[in-house]
């Protein structure tokens, strides 16, 4: 609740800024290789949005596939969990054996036809609340297609229906939880992976796992492959210790159009790759630089592709962002 009131000042502080709440992307208007406009659907109906520059952050390349960009798509996705709070936690008998939950996941995965073998109890700070991640919602066995309109519907159904069970399971089986209940689930599913645009360079596993770190990269990153696979399980690939890489902005840049960037889960990488660099805070730091990017071009209207990373990497490290 705090981001977002925060995230409210900071937009309405800023006068340049039109923010659209509740607006759905249609289409690219394109002239030759640039974006020329876009039209979202608002409350108020249809409306075009022209600017210099665009970034894709919808984490399907929703703009960037309109704008003719080439995207991948895995012949295998990663699949979606539905995470959910629990109120009205015993804390004080819970805590001691939050980290028990992987080890009773696992003994009782088939037993009780659980979607998952490892999972997450995390308590929010606020009395008697805990956040759970233990979902992994499937279709017929496969992963939920979150860029397909009926698949992201149902999987939002089933990803509910988990969260029940997943809640008795907790109150019968974990310390603390006898008297929790279900406060709230998210308010839609979580989606790990759709499209991925093919830019300037895909990050890959190797990337990840080798710590390199790119002349052009923008932050850094360290969270391991984490690969959602079939049967329940995680396939975790850890980063030596102390190890880091960083993301480079060519998998911002996608091939094709001159004032777009992408940034979030449609960047350009590999399967692997990508499974790391997926989770929120690479996304952010993204995020971040692409406007830094944006902002580098505009003055001389440069192509994307050409930006001084150097100057957009100087206005990150003046912001403080770790490089």
């Amino acid at each position: 609740w705090g981001l977002k009131t925060l995230y409210d000042a900071m937009v309405r502080a800023e006068p340049a800024l039109t923010v659209y709440l509740h607006a759905r992307f249609l289409r690219a208007l394109m002239r030759d290789d640039r974006i020329d406009a876009v039209t979202v659907d608002t409350r108020s109906g249809p409306v075009a949005l022209r600017a210099p520059y665009f970034i894709d952050g919808s984490g399907d390349a929703a703009l960037a596939g309109a704008a003719g960009v080439a995207t991948d798509k895995g012949e295998v996705l990663q699949y979606p969990s539905m995470m959910f709070y629990m109120q009205h936690v015993d804390l004080e008998r819970a805590l001691p054996h939050l980290f028990e939950l992987n080890d009773l996941l696992e003994r009782h995965f088939t037993t009780a036809g659980l979607p998952r073998r490892s999972g997450n109890l995390i308590p929010t700070g606020r009395p008697g609340e805990v956040l759970v991640a233990m979902s992994r919602v499937a279709i017929e066995g496969r992963p939920v297609d979150g860029s397909d309109a009926a698949e992201l519907t149902l999987g939002e159904m089933l990803g509910r229906e988990q969260a029940e069970r997943c809640a008795a399971f907790l109150r019968e089986h974990m310390p603390g939880f006898g008297d929790a209940f279900i406060s709230d689930t998210a308010p839609r599913l979580g989606i790990r992976e759709t499209r991925r645009v093919r830019g300037r360079y895909a990050l890959t596993g190797d990337d990840v796992l080798g710590g390199r770190k790119f002349e052009d990269g923008i932050c850094r990153a360290a969270w391991p492959i984490e690969l959602h696979v079939a049967n329940g399980l995680t396939d975790w690939r850890f980063l030596e210790d102390g190890l880091w890489y960083t993301v480079p902005y060519r998998c911002l840049v996608p091939e094709g159009v001159r004032n777009l960037l992408v940034v979030g889960r449609c960047l350009s990488a590999t399967r692997e790759g990508f499974a790391s660099v997926r989770v929120i805070g690479p996304c952010m730091s993204e995020g971040q630089a692409a406007a830094a990017a944006v902002a580098t071009a505009s003055p001389r209207g440069a192509a994307l592709a050409d930006v001084d990373v150097g100057g957009v990497r100087a206005r990150l490290a003046a912001l403080g962002v770790p490089l």
